[in-house]
This record gives structure tokens, sequence and C-alpha cells, in this order.
């Protein structure tokens, strides 16, 4: 588990330390794929970086046969540098996940490493245009502790459309192998949906959808609401509810974070 982790990061600290850029070059306006459902088709420009951190999560289901379960992920981290006009590569991992499991009188906990993940961002349209984007993110993952040990992989296919008035239209397709809980393998499909608009040069706000089935996978589907706070011009803030639909779904989440770009 250790050694693919560092096999990941080593991959990712080798492209992010090459220098492909000159100072004088206009820097990027600031991209972020948090907190929503979707992620931005569009890419930072060559040797441009940013981090996004999730500060915390929290998951939280009822169950009178599996029991009530609270999921909390602290220090949710993503480093991402800007490779070519079109082209980015991101490193993501989970500091600390922790799992709390009541079931009548008896109780449990879990606590452990998330997961670490290695992926490329392709902008196939969109970086100059205000309409449309589309991209391709391949991505590469290992899973930690609390679900096993184990590779898997995915494609996601992000898609924006800017609207009238500031409104906007997301959505992406992720296609995914996976294990669950008994490592069981199955391919998944989810798919997000984001209606948000801006309010003026700072506030942006969203209502979103997302949805998931697959082989060995009951299907599960939840909505939320959220919003972004522009603080200075590369640095803003998030904070994300989404509630179950189905009852595979959790029951509540709250996702708080920032972005920051350079």
């Amino acid at each position: 588990m250790i050694k693919t982790k560092i096999l990941l990061c080593v991959i990712f600290m080798s492209v992010f330390t090459f220098n492909s850029y000159s100072e004088t070059e206009k820097r990027s306006e600031l991209i972020s794929d948090r907190p929503s459902f979707t992620d931005s088709p569009k890419t930072m420009l060559p040797g441009d970086y940013r981090v996004e951190a999730g500060v915390y999560s929290r998951e939280s289901s009822r169950d009178q046969v599996e029991g009530d379960e609270i999921t909390q992920t602290f220090g949710q981290l993503f480093l991402i540098r800007g490779l070519t006009t079109n082209t980015e590569i991101q490193l993501g991992f989970e500091s600390l996940v922790t799992e709390r499991v009541k079931l009548g009188e008896n109780k449990s906990f879990d606590q452990g490493f998330g997961n670490t993940q290695l992926r490329l961002k392709y902008n196939v349209l969109g970086n100059d245009s205000k309409v449309v984007g589309i991209a391709l993110i391949p991505r590469l993952g290992y899973t930690g502790s609390l679900d096993g040990s184990y590779m898997d992989g995915g494609l996601s296919l992000p898609i924006s459309i800017s609207l009238p008035n500031d409104h906007f239209l997301n959505m992406m397709s992720t296609w995914e192998y996976a294990k669950d809980d008994a490592q069981n393998e199955f391919v998944a499909i989810t798919t997000g949906v984001v209606f948000g608009r801006g309010f003026g040069d700072h506030l942006t706000g969203f209502l979103q959808y997302s949805d998931e089935r697959g082989s060995h996978l009951d299907y599960s589907s939840k909505a939320g609401v959220g919003g972004a706070y522009k603080v200075l011009s590369n640095f803003q803030l998030d904070l994300t509810t989404n509630f179950g639909i189905s009852s595979q779904a959790p029951d509540t989440e709250l996702i708080a974070g920032f972005t920051y770009q350079n």
C-alpha cells in the first residue's frame, strides 16, 4: 500500500517540478473542480498550480439493519499543475478518514488513510471559449485501509455550458472500475448535473443532482445545494450540503473547503 502511494506521488512530483513557462506569461484565471458533483473542463496555463482542499466533510446514514453510520474526512487535498495550454496533472489524497457505526448498544470505530489518486485533465474544447467546454479526465487510484487495499481507475467527461444572465449548466459522466466494501469488483457509471448562477464577481450558487449505477452496485442518487465565495482573485471558499434521494445514498453530506491558485 505505501509503495503504491509513494510511486503515484513520485510520478506527480517529477512532472510538477518541471518548469515549462516564463515568469512573464499571463497567469490563469481561477479554476476549481470543487465543490460540486462536476469538474471544470478548463485547464490552467503551463506552470500554474493550484491547491484544492476539502478541510472537512461528513456523511451520515441511519439504517435499522446496518446501523447508524457517520464517516468524516479531514484534509482531503488535490495538488494540480498546468502542463501545456490544455493539459494539467492532479494528485489527490485523503489524510484521515474516520468511521463510526452504532447498531443498538454495539458501537464500532475505524480510521485510516483514504484514497490516493493521480489524474490527468485534457481540455478538448473551451479553454478559449466562453460558451461550451469539454474535457477528458482519466485517473488511477489506490484505496486505503478502511475498505481494503486495491487499485482502481476511471474516465470522466465534464461538459460546461454558459447560459444568459450569468447562469451555467455543468454535466459530467464518469466510468469507473473499483471494488465495494465486500471486495467485489464492479464497473460503475456516475452522472452529475449542476445548474447555477454567478452573483457579481465573488459569489456563485448552484443546485446539483447525481446518480450512480453499475454491476454489483445498488442504484444511488442524491441532490444538493452549495456555493463558493471568491475572497481574492486567486482564493475562494466553498460549502455544500447534499441529501440522499435513494436509500443507498448517505442521508446527509456536509462539505467545506477552499481553492488557492498561483
